[in-house]
This record gives C-alpha cells, sequence and structure tokens, in this order.
C-alpha cells in the first residue's frame, strides 16, 4: 500500500537484488509512518542500489514476540525472515526501526547463527553515503532542530553521531541539543511496547519531550524512528504546539525530490 500512496513505480518486489530493504509494520501499515518508507525507497534509489523489498514474504520482524515472551512463534519468524532475504541474494539487509534492527543483529543470530548478509539502519546508510561522496546536500533548511535519540538506537546500539553527522551536513540547518541526549536521552514513552500497554504514560512522556524541544527554541523534532515519529504527533496534537515532527529520511528525501 506505501508504494501506490507514495506513487513509486521503480520499487521492485521479491525480485533478486543486492540489497533489501526491510520496510517494518509500522513505516509499512500506518499511514503517518509512510512517508519514511517512500524517502527510504527515494534515496535508495537516488544513491544507486540494486534494491528490493520481501512484499508478502516481509513478516514482522518478531521484536513484540522478544518482548512478550511467545518464543516459539519468534523462532520460525526468524528463521522465515532470514531465508526469504538469501533466497534473493541479498548482501546488504537495510531498516528504518530500530527495533528491526535490534532484532536482526541481536536476536536473529541466537536462533539461526551467521545471517549471511550485512545489517544497516538507515542512518549508517545516509553517513556512509555522505563519507564516501555519494550523497551530496546542497539545497538549503532554514529551521532549528534538535535531534531525538531512539532508545533501541542510542542506549542499545551507541548509535548517536551517525545522525547529528547527516544533520549537520545539511545546509541553512541549526542543531541544538536536548539536556538529556545521548545516553542519557530521555524515552518518548513509545518503545518497548509501552505505547501499547500504558497508552496514557507514553503520551504523558512524549508531551515532556515536546515541551523540552520548544524550550529550545526548535522549530522541529527529528529522529529516526518509525514509533518515536507517532507517538510525538500524538502529542503535538493532543497539546495543541506549534512544532514538526519528522524522521531524517524524510527531512533528506524531501531534500533530495527538490533538488
Amino acid at each position: 500500500d506505501w508504494i501506490d500512496y507514495a506513487d513509486l513505480e521503480e520499487v521492485k518486489v521479491g525480485e533478486p537484488a543486492e540489497v533489501v530493504y526491510f520496510v517494518g509494520c509500522v513505516s509499512s501499515m500506518t499511514g503517518r509512518a509512510m512517508g519514511i518508507a517512500s524517502s527510504t525507497a527515494r534515496i535508495l534509489s537516488h544513491l544507486g542500489f540494486d534494491w528490493t523489498i520481501l512484499g508478502e514474504d516481509e513478516w514482522c520482524c518478531g521484536n513484540p514476540m522478544v518482548l512478550s515472551g511467545r518464543v516459539e512463534g519468534f523462532e520460525e519468524t526468524a528463521r522465515h525472515n532470514v531465508e526469504a532475504i538469501r533466497k534473493l541474494g541479498a548482501k546488504l539487509v537495510v531498516m528504518s526501526c530500530p527495533g528491526c534492527y535490534k532484532t536482526f543483529t541481536r536476536e536473529y543470530p541466537k536462533i539461526v547463527g551467521d545471517l549471511g548478509f550485512e545489517v544497516k539502519h538507515m542512518l549508517q546508510v545516509l553517513r556512509d553515503a555522505l563519507r564516501d561522496g555519494k550523497l551530496k546536500l546542497s539545497k538549503p533548511v532554514e529551521a532549528t532542530v534538535v535531534y531525538h535519540d531512539p532508545c533501541e538506537l542510542g542506549r542499545n546500539e551507541e548509535m548517536y553521531d551517525a545522525a547529528r553527522e547527516v544533520l549537520s551536513a545539511v545546509p541553512g540547518l541549526k542543531v541544538v541539543e536536548f539536556r538529556r541526549s545521548r545516553f542519557t536521552s530521555r524515552c518518548c514513552g513509545a518503545g518497548g511496547m509501552v505505547k501499547a500497554t500504558y497508552p496514557d504514560m507514553a503520551l504523558g512522556l512524549a508531551k515532556m519531550r515536546v515541551e523540552e524541544a520548544l524550550d529550545l527554541g526548535a522549530d522541529m523534532i527529528v529522529s529516526s524512528c518509525p514509533t518515536c515519529k507517532l507517538n510525538m504527533m500524538d502529542a503535538i496534537a493532543d497539546s495543541g504546539r506549534k512544532v514538526r515532527m519528522v524522521d531524517i529520511t524524510e527531512m533528506i528525501g524531501d531534500i533530495l525530490e527538490e533538488a
């Protein structure tokens, strides 16, 4: 559906390719997050990757199963997804969801051993493309932004610098920091199934983060997690505050589209 929504005719589905984009449940099935999937698709094509998606062969990564203790179901899911990717001959799997990234890199090897392919979050893809000179950002974005570290990329994976390196390469962008950032970053409230089990708590935590961003004079909150985006958007809507919430892939995708 997200492919039709974004009118992306170039997306290959289930075809052999060097790269598989593992879209994830949130970006592929939630309307407000589909922009993450479509932006990621445009970026991969812009960078010249030979890429595909699994389509109906993409099952949920299984992160909710791990969190709720459904071990047997998770093992079946892990084996299915890894085999589906191997069948396409992919050397690299990229994803825009930190939960998917953590599950592939930390949980899947416990079940299937060596995956047989490399796994990267889109932050790493963007950072590497900048360093290699394949991604050149020339269109200015006149805004003050603050980056929110997703828990599963930050404290879990210590992936702090990649996002800041990408944002610092955007002309005109003023990047400010939360008082609590990086390892001490405050959770937005969406992760760890908190949003599903304690929605009021999740919304309250996100509202606190939004107020912190406004205190810094930010026009925009940027993150690199679909669930962070959705929960913060809920907080912004509920509080009536004027600040935008975007994923970093959407920001870069917009610059590419208008360049």
